[in-house]
């Protein structure tokens, strides 16, 4: 079976922003109930950003829920480890139309080994680097074979 990239067109850009739609430009987003910071892109003209969990010098750290709602819109969702503001060791992050990668965060990028699950039950599993697939990963679909690929440097080369 081969990779629908629909799939990863609509996933990794959503996840390499952690969950900020078609990035523009980078900036610091307070919890307007805490004042908690956490670091991510947008476009948006209303993005909101909610943290719940432990708040060090004003940035989010250690375990905790983040959550992304554009125009009062819930749109995101991340469980997880965070480290100075930043994405930073295991975490969950859900995305619009609720598929999800699970896996290793360093410096708010997928990195590290992962995996992303769309809503049709199809697991690509693999190493990501700085946010980008990087050499072989295995995509499984819920009702047949597994198929591996192999990526360099975000594009997929067999």
């Amino acid at each position: 079976m081969e990779l629908k990239f629909k799939f990863i067109a609509t996933v990794f850009p959503a996840l390499l922003c952690l969950c900020l739609p078609s990035p523009s430009r980078a900036e610091w987003f307070k919890d307007p109930e805490t004042g908690c910071a956490v670091w991510g892109e947008h476009s948006q003209p209303i993005v909101t950003v909610y943290w719940s969990g432990e708040c060090v010098d004003g940035k989010a750290s250690g375990k905790g829920i983040m959550q992304v709602h554009i125009d009062k819109m819930p749109f995101s969702k991340y469980e997880g480890d965070y480290k100075e503001g930043k994405a930073d060791g295991y975490g969950v992050l859900t995305t619009p139309g609720e598929s999800r990668y699970e896996g290793e965060f360093k410096d708010n990028n997928m990195h590290g080994y992962g995996v992303v699950i769309s809503t049709d039950g199809k697991r690509l599993k693999g190493n990501y680097l700085n946010g980008i697939p990087q050499g072989t990963f295995t995509l499984t679909t819920p009702d047949g074979p597994s198929t591996e690929m192999e990526f360099d440097h975000g594009k997929r080369i067999k």
